[in-house]
């Protein structure tokens, strides 16, 4: 793929709209959200959507994942998507509480 990255996005919250922009050698390959009004601004801007957390994740063309969702669902989603052989950029550490993000620790 040399040097493009092909980058999905979970979770199409207002944070992404500012933070991805326009970056050199990255191509955004889609995105998915759990609420359908978020799915049809991805559309209505030309990205693909994806339907499901796994079609995201099984996707070979996605090479990134980039997690902006709720601090309750990070932890679940980040795990999912490294399990899944993702790079994973989340903008949130791994729990609100020390104890949460050192149960990451292995």
């Amino acid at each position: 793929m040399g040097n493009w990255h092909r980058e999905l996005i979970k979770g199409e919250g207002s944070w992404n709209d500012r933070a991805c922009g326009p970056i050199e050698h990255l191509h955004l390959a889609g995105s998915f959200d759990i609420r359908g009004e978020r799915q049809a601004y991805a559309r209505s801007v030309g990205l693909h959507t994806y339907g499901c957390l796994e079609e995201l994740l099984s996707d070979e063309k996605v090479d990134i994942v980039l997690c902006a969702t709720p601090n309750d669902v990070h932890k679940e989603i980040v795990l999912r998507a490294l399990e899944a052989g993702k790079n994973v950029v989340c903008e949130k550490a791994g729990g609100i509480e020390q104890r949460a993000a050192s149960a990451n620790d292995g």
